[in-house]
């Protein structure tokens, strides 16, 4: 990303604003932008600018097609049922987008607190290092999937940090990538894949396993 000037890596954080979008819980205007077919418009257009590969771009705009020609109030209560099994559910979610979660079920721990755990606090302070601090009135983890994508979208259209910071916003990029996102997300994707009911979300997580695998290893 180093070798790329500011106006070349806005898609890269234009496709990083899309996807944190989408794992939001669904709303009026993600399941309008799919169905008016703004949402598939701009995924083509930014997947053909980052590189992302054709099986993954063909088996999302096949599900998208499909959502299309569904009956808008069925397909938001399918979508928002779904979301709330996977990454809500009582008394837990089958499926954690908080990355510190994750990555302690995944060890096996029994008890994973939401926001005191080793990964969950790295990530609070590699953020404030560059600059951002959690709201004092967000409850939920710093590193959910979502707000990594919003993470990831700053540092791509941050032009440079203060003197006395550490890094350049592109170290910041690159270290985030690989020591954070590539390793949970293309496990989360695969955990979802399995247990999903939706095509959505299996897409979903199909196309970002692959964007973070592209940038991590290009």
């Amino acid at each position: 990303m180093d070798e790329l000037n500011m106006e070349e890596r806005l898609p890269y954080a234009a496709f990083f604003e899309l996807m944190g979008l989408s794992f939001s819980y669904p709303d009026r205007k993600l399941l309008g932008l799919i169905q008016t077919g703004e949402y598939k418009d701009a995924y083509l257009e930014l997947t053909g600018l980052v590189g992302l590969d054709g099986k993954t771009i063909s088996d999302m705009t096949a599900t998208l097609d499909n959502m299309t020609q569904r009956d808008a109030e069925e397909l938001f209560h399918e979508l928002r049922v779904e979301y709330t099994r996977l990454f809500v559910g009582t008394p837990k979610p089958l499926v954690s987008l908080s990355e510190g979660v994750w990555l302690g079920h995944k060890r096996g721990d029994n008890v994973v607190l939401a926001i005191i755990n080793g990964s969950t606090i790295a990530v609070e302070k590699f953020m404030k290092s560059c600059g951002i601090f959690p709201s004092k009135t967000n409850r939920e983890p710093i590193d959910t999937i979502y707000t990594e994508c919003e993470f990831m979208q700053y540092l791509l259209t941050k032009s440079s940090f203060p003197e006395d910071f550490a890094r350049t916003p592109i170290e910041a990029y690159d270290y985030f990538l690989k020591e954070h996102m590539a390793k949970w997300i293309p496990g989360f994707a695969e955990q979802v894949q399995e247990i999903t009911e939706t095509a959505w979300f299996a897409s979903l997580v199909r196309t970002m396993c692959a964007y973070v695998e592209l940038l991590a290893f290009k």
